[in-house]
């Protein structure tokens, strides 16, 4: 009888390989051929799955992004009001910030080898941002477009950062001051306090 392939789950085992090899060797030192050799399978099953790097990396994205959202959802209490959802979807997305860190260098160097004018027409990196702050927002429950733009920024520059000094940025003093700067931007926009314990805030 012949074994049955769950097509969708071993693509999906495909690329969180894929993420490991791009973090140990960088995006532009890896050819599809030496990608396959690495997982261990032929490059016509890699070709199967994805018709180029530029595809494999794009729906590696797609997939790290969606797997994020999943997470960040079961961590969050949906008794929570929207402000205390948001600090627990941060304090979750630091705890990976390793991580996170090495999906800003690899997609430093996927921008470098696209060079500008071809990352400007695919969007690729637009269309990620995009659906994820659309994402977070959903989860979360504030759909301020203005403030996702600051978060997504703002967390962007703590990976980048922490790439050359992990130690020199502390993630927890930063976050404790984004909690007030959020703590602020609530009252003002919602006319009320977020009810939340000083020890949260504090934490």
């Amino acid at each position: 009888m012949p074994k049955i392939v769950d097509h969708d789950l071993y693509r999906k085992e495909l690329l969180s390989k894929c993420f490991t090899l791009f973090a140990q060797k960088g995006y532009a030192a890896l050819t599809m051929r030496q990608i396959a050799q690495d997982l261990g399978v032929s490059t016509g099953t890699l070709y199967h799955y994805f018709p180029s790097k530029e595809a494999l990396f794009e729906q590696l994205v797609e997939e790290q992004l969606q797997q994020t959202i999943l997470q960040i959802t079961d961590e969050i209490d949906p008794n929570q009001s929207p402000i205390e959802r948001l600090f627990t979807a941060l304090e979750f997305i630091l705890s990976k910030a390793d991580c996170h860190s090495q999906r800003a260098l690899i997609w430093i160097e996927f921008y470098q080898q696209q060079g500008a004018e071809k990352i400007h027409q695919s969007k690729t990196a637009a269309k990620a941002w995009q659906k994820g702050a659309r994402a977070l927002a959903e989860v979360v429950g504030i759909s301020d477009p203005k403030l996702y733009t600051f978060l997504i920024c703002w967390l962007d520059g703590l990976f980048i950062n922490r790439l050359f000094d992990p130690e020199l940025i502390c993630l927890q003093e930063q976050l404790k001051f984004l909690k007030m700067m959020l703590q602020e931007y609530w009252y003002r926009n919602n006319g009320e306090e977020s009810c939340l314990e000083s020890s949260y805030i504090s934490a």
